[in-house]
């Protein structure tokens, strides 16, 4: 207060450094990087990556009775879309087959009786020379070789890749089965980006254009509908816009809610200026330390500055509040901040520290979200402190200095009175009686494991209908397993079709590899192609019809030879993980792999049905690396959650300096804690990944306000409970509020997580203050003659 120059040029100082980290701060939704890095799994993603970009794919389904019509604007879409410099490439038809190779894998692929019956088909009509042109010789000689073999138009480009691809997949039908069939009333365009899907610079501009592409399309006046859009590349893209829209949302309305009700309680327009100045420029250093400490925000660090918007004002509120109750009994404007600072300032410092110590239980999980955010939450709200401490005195010299004096009620002086002291014993028994019959119910609450449903309104898996769950099923990513040898690939390959056809293991809906479409016993089909080619080198095929004759001249004409996977095309090798030359299988789950417990299930299926492999195929995928997230939710939990206790109890102790106090405002927080969770079980709030972080959140501002009324009564010694409680109890009950409608913001977001702890916490900060403003009386009522 006496050098303000000095003070000034610090919060500017400050103050730019944080405007510059955070105009460098990016958005990544991507839950994978979260994971601790030295674990296989991640590892093994990270070396995927590395050498095959990844198994992420962009796929746009388009429905429509007029095929010619969708043929048409797909294929100009495609044209469009791969002209794109973000694009690698574009498929949508079997155009990506040469039709040398196309016809050569036909040849392949016909069972053994029906290349037989080609064989002998042929060489019959071949025989019969001009004969074959006479009516019914054609047909009577070729039997049904016509048939099956003048449905498979090589050259046509309604032959659906996306068709082709699900029905190996699926491993039910043939590949020339799959061949002949088209694509029904929906055709799928598929997009290999050539980066990542979660970086925030790519995706989001990346999808953009594709949106602005379709839009462009006019598909609706054609008779044509987009009625999918699937892929990493689109749910990343919409989590970073509708997380980007939330933080902004969010902290406006945190901002008016909190600015509303100060108001009206203070009723003095510069009392909003002299309370959020310090906590804005607070939230501001916050937030420019977490660019330079993480230089990015996700999904759990995005929601920071509701968190420290309620917590920070509880400081503020605390000792301005105690400065306008000191300002009204003393003059001097420098006294009066003094004596409030030193009346109010221990505690706020001792809550601030109680609170840093619940976040930073969240640094000591594995998952690398917790991390960050207990470390962010953590210095964030000692940033605020200092923030306010240091710059509130500022503010009120600068208000002092107005020509409109502030106006101050006196408090009224404290009488003692004991009266209902005798009832406290009854209350608190009572009350514990209350608390131990909620705790028997809280085996009943329930856990959210289906992460679509943290995401935004619309697409979690319980709001899509029985079409777009199979679409979206489609679109999930395969987990991926190199082998190092490609005998150990057949083997896998045979084992698991043989399982998935047999019914064995319900979670697999597919296998993929080379071998999906190239065969693996070729021998008897060259021998029977290289006599059949022999036989017509010598032959005149011109009197075969057209449809036979194209076929008979490609075996005439190519040698027969074994189909090897470097015949396929670069975009197909890449889609089946063996781009790179490496031996890979791609294992399609079936079910709802967005809920992270068949992701466990999953994994824990592939490696029974891999423990005895020598040596061990590697194993990579999004819902592998999931299931250790699961895993390490199961670990983290009881670890943070005694953590938090036990350095909240700490440093609680080190504040009140007496282990009797101690316990009991552990004991207290435990009650408020325990009144929480039934008050979830009551409104139906399932714990999720999410909102898993609002407890420590709970333990910090429920340990703070009783630190503030354990104070105050404890200043103001026996009889003067209700003056505690009319004067530090109402700023509390005030910050209490302030950091519910902080809170109470999230509700509007989008995102389903974010939505969902902004539940938690306003239910379970309502019940946990409530435990607070009944327990700390009865407690004090019970206890101060005890020496505790």
């Amino acid at each position: 207060m006496r050098k303000p120059k000095v003070a000034l040029c610090l919060f500017v100082i400050l103050s730019l450094i944080s405007l510059v980290g955070v105009w460098q701060l990016k958005v990544d939704t991507n839950i994978l990087k979260l994971l601790p890095q030295d674990m296989p799994e991640t590892q093994a993603i990270r070396k995927l990556n590395e050498e095959e970009g990844g198994a992420h794919f962009l796929t746009l389904a388009i429905k429509g009775e007029n095929s010619e019509v969708r043929r048409e604007v797909i294929q100009q879409l495609s044209d469009k879309i791969s002209q794109m410099p973000e694009v690698e490439y574009v498929m949508h038809d079997l155009s990506v087959f040469s039709s040398d190779l196309k016809k050569r894998m036909v040849m392949f692929h016909l069972p053994l009786q029906d290349l037989d019956g080609l064989s002998a088909n042929l060489q019959k009509a071949v025989s019969a020379g001009p004969a074959l042109t006479m009516p019914g010789v054609a047909d009577a000689l070729l039997g049904d070789t016509t048939t099956k073999l003048e449905r498979v138009d090589t050259t046509s480009s309604d032959l659906c890749l996306g068709q082709l691809l699900k029905q190996q997949i699926n491993s039910k039908e043939s590949f020339v089965a799959a061949m002949n069939k088209g694509c029904g009333e929906m055709s799928q365009i598929i997009v290999r980006p050539n980066q990542m899907p979660f970086f925030p610079d790519f995706s989001r501009p990346f999808m953009e254009k594709i949106y602005s592409l379709l839009d462009e399309a006019e598909l609706q006046a054609k008779g044509l509908e987009i009625v999918w859009i699937g892929g990493a590349y689109h749910y990343a893209s919409e989590d970073i816009k509708y997380i980007t829209q939330d933080i902004f949302y969010t902290i406006l309305l945190s901002f008016f809610l909190v600015f509303l009700l100060l108001s009206l309680a203070y009723r003095e327009k510069r009392a909003m200026v002299i309370i959020f100045i310090p906590l804005m420029l607070g939230n501001l250093w916050t937030w420019g330390f977490t660019s330079f400490a993480f230089g990015e925000v996700n999904t759990f660090t995005s929601f920071c500055s509701a968190i420290l918007l309620g917590l920070g004002v509880d400081f503020a509120i605390h000792l301005y509040s105690r400065y306008r109750e000191e300002r009204a009994r003393i003059d001097s404007l420098e006294e009066a901040v003094q004596k409030a600072w030193n009346s109010a300032g221990p505690p706020c410092g001792a809550a601030a520290l109680t609170s840093a110590a619940g976040f930073i239980s969240l640094y000591f999980a594995n998952f690398i979200g917790f991390k960050q955010l207990g470390l962010q939450l953590s210095v964030g709200v000692l940033i605020c402190l200092c923030a306010i401490v240091v710059g509130l005195p500022l503010l009120i010299l600068w208000r002092e200095r107005q020509d409109k004096p502030i106006q101050l009620s006196r408090t009224p002086e404290p009488s003692k009175s004991n009266g209902g002291y005798r009832w406290a014993s009854l209350g608190l028994v009572g009350i514990l009686l209350l608390s131990l019959a909620f705790a028997t119910q809280l085996n009943k609450i329930e856990y959210e494991y289906d992460i679509s449903l943290l995401r935004h309104d619309g697409v979690s898996y319980t709001d899509l209908d029985d079409a777009q769950r199979a679409r979206a099923e489609e679109s999930f990513s395969p987990t991926i397993m190199t082998f190092e040898s490609d005998t150990a690939l057949r083997e896998a390959h045979n084992k698991f079709n043989s399982m998935i056809e047999q019914k064995q293991e319900p979670l697999f809906k597919g296998v993929l590899s080379v071998y999906s479409l190239i065969p693996q016993n070729q021998q008897q089909h060259l021998d029977k192609l290289d006599d059949l080619h022999a036989f017509l080198q010598q032959k005149d095929l011109r009197y075969l019809p057209p449809s036979i004759l194209e076929y008979a001249k490609f075996i005439q004409e190519t040698p027969p030879r074994q189909l090897l996977p470097q015949d396929l095309p670069k975009s197909i090798l890449q889609m089946l993980g063996a781009g790179t030359g490496k031996h890979r299988i791609m294992i399609y789950a079936n079910g709802n792999q967005w809920d992270i417990r068949n992701n466990n299930a999953l994994a824990m299926t592939i490696e029974k049905n891999t423990v005895d492999a020598s040596p061990k195929p590697e194993v990579a995928g999004e819902f592998i690396a999931r299931a250790n997230l699961f895993r390490l939710m199961q670990d983290d939990a009881p670890t943070i959650a005694s953590i938090a206790i036990c350095l909240i109890f700490v440093a609680t102790l080190l504040y009140l300096r007496r282990l009797g106090r101690a316990l009991i405002s552990a004991g207290i927080l435990i009650v408020g804690m325990c009144w929480a969770l039934v008050g979830l079980l009551v409104f139906d709030i399932k714990i999720s990944i999410v909102n898993f972080v609002g407890f420590p959140i709970l333990m910090g501002v429920g340990i703070d306000v009783i630190i503030h009324l354990l104070h105050r009564i404890s200043e103001e010694g026996p009889g003067r409970i209700g003056f505690a409680m009319r004067t530090t109890g109402v700023a509390a009950l005030l910050s209490v509020s302030t950091t519910m409608l902080s809170f109470a913001s999230l509700l509007i977001a989008k995102n389903g997580g974010i939505n969902s702890l902004g539940t938690l916490i306003v239910i379970g900060l309502f019940l946990v203050s409530l435990a607070a403003f009944v327990m700390v009386p009865l407690c004090w009522m019970n206890f101060y003659n005890k020496r505790v």
